[in-house]
This record gives structure tokens, sequence and C-alpha cells, in this order.
């Protein structure tokens, strides 16, 4: 920003302060619910109606009937203008004041804006506010004074009160009359593009385009979209943008921070709100978050309670690595079906490495050494018979029930440790999927002998969840088979992104639990896979939890979680716009957040990448029928999310990377690898 410039103005509303509420309209609404509410009677839909059409009449009839030489009326003059008697029975005054109140309390402020405005005062320059509003120009000094933008010496100049508008340009020219500036020597900031733009620009003023405080695809698809308000979707909306715009962690702001607050903000507050009302009403007095997924929603659900009464909320270390192998009892396919899952890494070294083995083990206890190229080759037909062959032998499987015994001794002392009591119930809360990690866990404790029935809560259950009835009772807040859902496509838009949910959005802070150990002192700790990412990606997913944390603080207090069908449909309508519509500025916040492949973590690649164009090429070769003459292709060189590569890649391939044909054939490559 030039040190010339002599002035610096800023509108107020969505530049420097911002409402809890995501439309300006929908505080009517709200203020409506307080007042019709006092007698102790819910208000009923048209009585918010009328309510709100009173107050929209009034202030057309205000501005109707305002004298010539004014451009904009006051408050004061919206209530003049309410009909006799008031409806309602209240008086116009005490709806005023509520109004005021009502605005004082959701105003809040955007902090990047004061950090600017602070760097601008230590320069020397001078700050003016200039704002298009019906509100006394006293009040909106007295919110900006509260929220740390106006200091002394600062002016404020609001249309209402000075009867001049930014719209006509006029109250821009009464600011240089004020100042005595030249046009030039003042910049303006501000979020309307035509107001705080093109208006001053025109009378020789500079100007700047604040876009921060405008809501985001996701934050926009909250809202209703059929004209309806709908307090708890704006209040959702709201918190995500205020989420959003809080201030990162040590003052470092990632990008993948504000998909953080517009998607996975929502979804956990909102998962986790369901979870603990569930809870209460099914009288379930412990949750166990699983991690590492659980990690974020443990710390949402202790946000969410805030000392109040609800389910104790504990953090239990676990994963499909340190749960599947224990609840071997006996080794044979019934038991090991996670061993080869579709889509997985299929070099026989990864898998038998899902049973903590080494392949010299496995070769050792079989008497059969198929050489090293044979471990590190992906699994074709042959291989797959000669693996199975290996696995059936008497001493692999004496081997891999030993291992499984002692992990499993290891995993019973560590739960009985954590609170596990013989017979009682245990709830696990877990992003979810396919119910493997809470069958695995129930044969554990019925091996043990405790049986403890197991059952959960889970985000997300997918409909190709075949052990679902054998993995006890559970319940989810999203169903793969829900009306929410394309049932033409069974890989739907979220169930397809499951990498996303569980590695992105529900990132945490320490690496995956593979087993169970003693320390010095005999208790039983978790044993954690040295932790690959870089401290800045750690900072990131820092930054993602504190964004999150943030969103719930909010939506707590605004009461945006009070409905739980409302905020889940909402989260949904997020969910779907960023997943299967992102702009490419949002889709670049995340593509390089790493994701793997499975249980055991072999394969590592990003989020997304651009399409290139060597893989249209290919694309074209496998469906002219020549996908012998094609290298392997690279699972470290390739992409999880099909919809944001295509976000990423040129403006004139996505119309082609988006048709149905083309989809399908990246739908196909991406589970290929």
């Amino acid at each position: 920003m030039s040190l010339t410039t002599r002035c610096h103005s800023f509108d107020v509303f969505d530049t420097c302060l911002v409402r809890t509420w995501a439309r300006p309209q929908d505080m009517f609404h709200a203020l409506a619910r307080r007042l019709l509410s006092r007698n102790g009677n819910a208000p009923t839909p048209d009585m918010i109606h009328d309510f709100v059409r009173e107050r929209v009449e009034a202030e057309r009839r205000a501005r109707r009937t305002m004298p010539g030489h004014r451009e904009d009326i006051e408050l004061r003059d919206i209530y003049a203008a309410y009909p006799s008697p008031p409806p309602f029975g209240i008086a116009p005054d005490e709806i005023m004041q509520a109004e005021l109140d009502m605005e004082r309390e959701c105003l809040r402020p955007i902090p990047a804006m004061r950090e600017e405005m602070a760097a601008l005062r230590r320069q020397g320059a001078r700050i003016v506010y200039v704002s298009d509003m019906f509100l006394p120009e006293s009040f909106v000094a007295d919110r900006l004074r509260e929220h740390g933008f106006l200091e002394s010496g600062d002016r404020v100049y609001v249309s209402g009160t000075r009867g001049e508008t930014k719209h006509t340009g006029n109250l821009f020219r009464r600011v240089l009359y004020d100042l005595g500036l030249a046009p030039g020597n003042l910049l303006h900031t501000g979020d309307n593009p035509h107001t705080d733009v093109a208006v001053p620009r025109s009378l020789g003023i500079r100007a700047r385009h604040a876009t921060d405080a405008i809501l985001t695809g996701p934050e926009q698809a909250m809202l209703p979209t059929d004209g309806r308000t709908s307090l708890t979707c704006s209040a959702l909306a709201g918190a995500a943008r205020l989420a959003r715009l809080s201030p990162g962690v040590d003052g470092t702001d990632f990008p993948a921070a504000r998909v953080a607050a517009d998607v996975a903000g929502p979804a956990v507050a909102g998962f986790v709100a369901w979870v603990l009302d569930k809870a209460r009403e099914q009288g379930i007095k412990r949750l166990w978050f699983v991690a590492r997924d659980g990690q974020i929603m443990h710390k949402t659900a202790r946000e969410l309670l805030g000392g109040e009464k609800g389910p104790e909320c504990r953090y239990l270390y676990g994963s499909r690595q340190a749960w599947f192998l224990p609840s071997i009892t006996e080794f044979s396919p019934e038991t090991t079906e996670w061993l080869v899952i579709p889509g997985h890494c299929s070099r026989p070294a990864s898998i038998v490495a899902k049973l903590d083995c080494t392949p010299e083990e496995i070769e050792d206890a079989a008497g059969i050494r198929p050489g090293p190229e044979f471990w590190e080759t992906r699994l074709c037909n042959g291989d797959r018979d000669r693996l199975a062959a290996l696995l059936r032998t008497s001493g692999v499987r004496r081997l891999v029930e030993a291992k499984a015994r002692d992990a499993r001794q290891r995993l019973v002392a560590y739960l009985e440790q954590e609170g596990v009591v013989p017979g009682k119930p245990v709830t696990l809360v877990d992003v979810g999927w396919t119910l493997k990690a809470q069958q695995a866990l129930g044969r554990v404790l019925k091996a043990a002998g405790m049986d403890c029935p197991v059952s959960g809560f889970y985000f997300g259950v997918s409909q190709s969840a075949l052990t679902a009835s054998r993995a006890g009772a559970y319940q989810a807040y999203f169903l793969e088979r829900d009306a929410w859902f394309d049932r033409t496509e069974p890989m739907n838009f979220l169930f397809r992104n499951a990498n996303f949910v569980e590695q992105v959005m529900t990132a945490a802070t320490h690496g995956q639990t593979t087993g169970y150990a003693r320390d010095d002192e005999g208790r039983m700790q978790p044993v954690l896979r040295p932790d690959a990412r870089t401290t800045e990606d750690l900072n990131a997913v820092c930054d993602m939890q504190a964004r999150v944390l943030a969103f719930t603080r909010q939506a707590r207090a605004s009461g945006a979680l009070d409905n739980p069908d409302a905020a889940r449909n909402a989260t949904l309508a997020a969910l779907r716009k960023f997943l299967s519509d992102p702009n490419p500025d949002m889709a670049r916040a995340v593509a390089d957040r790493p994701v793997f492949d499975d249980q055991n973590e072999t394969r590592r690649r990003v989020l997304a990448r651009p399409v290139s164009l060597s893989l249209l090429a290919r694309l074209a070769m496998q469906e002219a029928g020549f996908s012998r003459f094609l290298p392997d292709s690279d699972y470290g060189a390739s992409f999880d999310w099909i919809e944001g590569a295509i976000a990423l890649s040129p403006r004139w391939m996505r119309p082609l990377l988006r048709s149905p044909r083309m989809f399908q054939q990246l739908k196909t490559y991406r589970k290929s690898l």
C-alpha cells in the first residue's frame, strides 16, 4: 500500500465489522423470535413473517416520505413510520431498542482489517470510517471503538446521520471537504463493488475492493435457495465465515484452514452435536472417540459441552492397524477379509505388514521362498494364488495367531487401563465407512471374555459395509443409501472422497496407532507410527483444528446447532458444494494435503493435482484397448480428489473432464492404481 496516501477511509459493515448472521435481513427474524417469545409462548412462523414484514414496510414508508434534501434515513425515522396502534402490542421505541441491542450482540470484528489499520497508524496514516447505514453514527462509532478500530482523532461518517450517501458520492465529497483532501490523497476500502469501488473511483478517489467477508461457495450453499429464511442455516454460514476470518495459529494464515472453517467446521461440529444429542436421548454415559479421526471430534465435544452435563467423552488410541490383527483368534479367510482391499496397495510385502509380519518371517514360517521380486510386485492373478498358498501353510497360521494373541493381550490391557469394564457397553465415535474397526474391537473383547457390547456413532456408513450386520449396533450421520445421495452412482461425492474426510478434514496432530507397549512405570501406552509430515504440515493441521473449534464456539453461542436436522442438511450442502464443485482457489488450498491408501500407510499421494496431457493420452489409449502397451501408473504421481483435480486443470480442459464419459474414466483410473 502506498505510503504517499495521506488518508485511508474504510467501509464499516462487512469490511471492518461482520454480523454473526450470514445475511443482514436474517437478524429481523431473530429479533421477531426474541420479542414475540417474551410471554413464554413460541411464536408461529406466520407471526414472525408478519413482524418482519411490518419492519420492512416501515422502512419503505420512511424512505418514501424522506425530505427532499436528505439522501438517507435514520433508524428513528423507520420506527416513526410504524402504524398506530403498534402491531403485536409492542411499542416502536421498544422494538428499536431491541434492534440496537441485537446489532450490538451480533457484530464481530474482522481481525485482518484491524491489524491492517494498526500497521497504517504506525506509518502515520489518518483513518476515517464511511458507511451507508441507517444506524445512528454514535452507535456505529461505539461499536468500532468496542472492537478495537476507532481511536482518538478518527472520524466517522454515517449516511443516515449525515443525510448524504456513498451511493451518490456526496458522502465522499463531504469527507474530502471536511479533511481538506484532494481525491488522489484518499484511499477507500470496502466490500460493495459499486458504492465502495466504482463511485469513489469516479470521483478520482483510489479504491480497493475488500472481499474477505463475502460469503464463499460452501457458505452460500448452506443457505436455503427457495427464498425462505432459516436462522439455523444463517447462523451456521455466519459461524463458518467468522471462523474463516479468525486469526491463524501464531499469526500464520494457512490456506487449508479456510476450508476447515467452511467445510470441516460445520461437518464436525454438526456431527458431534448430533452424537451428544443422541447419547443424552439414549442414556449413554460414556463415548470413546477413536484416534486419529476422533481427535478433533473429541476436542469439539468438549467445546460443545463446555462444562454442561452430558456423556463423558474419552479419547481412545486405536486404528485398523492396531485392532485388526488382535481380532484374529483363528487365522482364516473369514477373519482376514481386510487384508486385500480393492484400491489399496496390493504388493505382498504391504499386505503381510498388516499382520505385523515381514516377508522374511512369512518365508521362514512357510518354508517357501518366492523371492524379493514377488514381494515388491503388485498382485496379478497368479501371484494372488501364490500369496494365498503361503498364508494357508500351518507355519504361517501359527505365526500369525501367536502375533495376534500377543497383540490382543496388550490391547486388552490398554482398554482396561483406560476404563473399559467387563459387561459394560462400549460406544465408539469415529468417521466410519465400513464398521470393520467396530467389528474387530468386538471380537477382541469377546475373545478376552469381557462381553462388552460394542456400538458406534459414525459420520458415514457405506452401503458396501458388508460387515455391518456382524459389527453390532450403529448409527450414522450420513448413510450412503439415503435420499440425500444419488442412488445411481454407487460411489457418490461424499463416500468417493472418504480420504478427504478422514485424512484432511479430521487430520490429527499425531501419527497412527500401530500397537501398544508398557512404559517404564508399567502403564500401557500407544505406539505411534513416526510422523513423516513436515513442521509446516503439522502447523497447518493445528490451524485447521483451531478453525473447527472457532466455528464450534460461534455456532454454540448462536444456537446454530440446536436444530440437528437443519444443521445436517446445511452440512451436506456445504460438503456437496466443496467436493463436487470447488473453485480453483479452494481446491488449491488443500490440494497438497497428503493422503494414504491403506491401514499401514504404505503409499502416499496428494489430494489433488491438475490433470496432465499425458494422463489424457493414457485414458484414450486405455479406452482404445491398448492398455497392455502402457507402463504401470505411478500412485504417488496421481491424485485422490477428481473434482479438485478438474478445478486445478487448465480452463479449456475442464468441460471435457466434467463430461460423464471422461469423469467415469477418471474414476476407473483412480481406483485401478
